[in-house]
């Protein structure tokens, strides 16, 4: 499982985890969703469509056959695209997990955010 420091798990989160990997041995990969905690409340993070690398989980046997994993900007989408490639499935559980940090806030300006998303996606 790889964890980000700045995230607040519910207590069940790891039980949840396990869980799901118990009861459908064709998922890989999964992981909750990350909110973003404002004063009126705790909100989900616009990105839907993947696994975010903050919280994901991979059993044994998926993470063997997509090893190794990219060192690299983008890395959290390749290896979901890796594990569907050899047949796994990755699942988006809903489990809220709060995000202390913004996505994508490290970056200093539009321009940095969209510099880095083009080395990504080449």
């Amino acid at each position: 499982m790889k964890l980000d420091a700045d995230l607040v798990l519910p207590t069940d989160y790891f039980e949840k985890i396990l869980n799901a990997f118990k009861n459908n041995s064709e998922i890989g990969v999964c992981g909750g969703f990350c909110c973003i905690y404002k004063k009126n409340g705790c909100f989900k993070e616009s990105c839907s469509f993947r696994i975010r690398g903050a919280i994901k989980a991979y059993t044994y046997l998926c993470l063997i056959k997509i090893f190794p994993l990219i060192d690299d900007i983008g890395w959290d989408e390749i290896d979901e695209v890796k594990a569907v490639s050899v047949g796994w499935n990755a699942k988006i559980l809903d489990i809220p997990v709060v995000h202390m940090r913004k996505t994508k806030s490290r970056c200093k300006s539009k321009l940095n955010l969209f510099f880095r998303s083009g080395i990504s996606n080449y």
